[in-house]
């Protein structure tokens, strides 16, 4: 049984909807505090919006533009994907890497659209330029300056599972030459896997995100746990060599009262 391609296209921009939603009121708590969350948010939103054009919207707009501007919306959320896990791994990434993919895909795509026909090629510069950007990521993933966690390392694996795989696709295209037609959507079976892979990819990697952001979360708060304790062992070893005692008193709005802490004085002036 063939899987329906519009189908899973209008699953793709309704997922990449609802992951914007979530990531947006995550980014209200806990997760939210770790850097690149509102903005992976509306990379999702932008992914959704250049499968809108790309797929939805092609042949109510010219090809050119549907072609055009819609891949370039993927290749663009691709790009702010690498630019956050970049900062989010504490790396920097140079300018041209922004400007040269989507500049080569933009040309590349009007040529092959609008002056020469050639969907082989279209496939061929979308799957380079993408392919491009994802091993830059796995780079930024794997840099061998940082430990990085499980989380990282199931991300990158994700990146490289879509690289070979549109790396895959494009040498099919070019040895098998099957016949195609002009439209995102025909069915056939390497259309099909397509984009289920690119469904898979595009949920796995955010889930991906989220993973590296709760592991994040959680070394943070144990750092932060450990140098709590040890700053209060520092504090009572102090406070032992100080004659007398020192002590915090608390009193309630409710009329009760505590001592939070105290030195060991008061074991040996009260005997409590």
């Amino acid at each position: 049984m063939k899987l329906d391609p519009k189908t899973i296209m209008f699953t793709i921009i309704i997922g990449n909807l609802l992951m914007s939603s979530g990531l947006f009121l995550i980014a209200r708590v806990y997760v939210g505090r770790t850097m690149g969350v509102s903005r992976w948010s509306r990379a999702c939103v932008i992914q959704a919006m250049g499968w809108i054009i790309t797929g939805a919207l092609r042949g109510v707009i010219p090809d050119v533009v549907s072609i055009v501007l819609g891949q370039t919306l993927i290749l663009l959320t691709l790009l702010i994907y690498m630019q956050v896990l970049a900062e989010f791994t504490g790396q920097t990434i140079r300018r041209r890497w922004f400007i040269l993919p989507l500049l080569v895909e933009a040309i590349g795509l009007t040529y092959y659209s609008a002056v020469q026909e050639n969907l082989v090629a279209r496939i061929a510069i979308i799957s380079l330029c993408a392919c491009l950007v994802m091993c830059k990521s796995i780079a930024v993933l794997q840099d061998k300056q940082q430990k990085f966690g499980t989380s990282h390392r199931f991300t990158a694996a994700l990146y490289m599972m879509c690289a070979g795989f549109m790396i895959f696709r494009t040498g099919y295209y070019f040895v098998v030459q099957p016949k195609l037609g002009v439209l995102p959507f025909e069915q056939n079976l390497i259309n099909d896997v397509s984009y289920v892979v690119f469904y898979i990819f595009a949920v796995m990697l955010t889930f991906g995100f989220l993973l590296m952001c709760n592991e994040r979360y959680i070394t943070e708060q144990n750092i932060a746990v450990q140098q709590r304790e040890e700053h209060h062992a520092l504090f009572t070893k102090l406070s032992e060599q100080v004659p007398g005692v020192i002590y915090q008193y608390r009193q309630f709005s409710d009329g009760r009262s505590c001592f939070p802490f105290s030195s060991e004085g008061m074991r040996e002036i009260y005997e409590v």
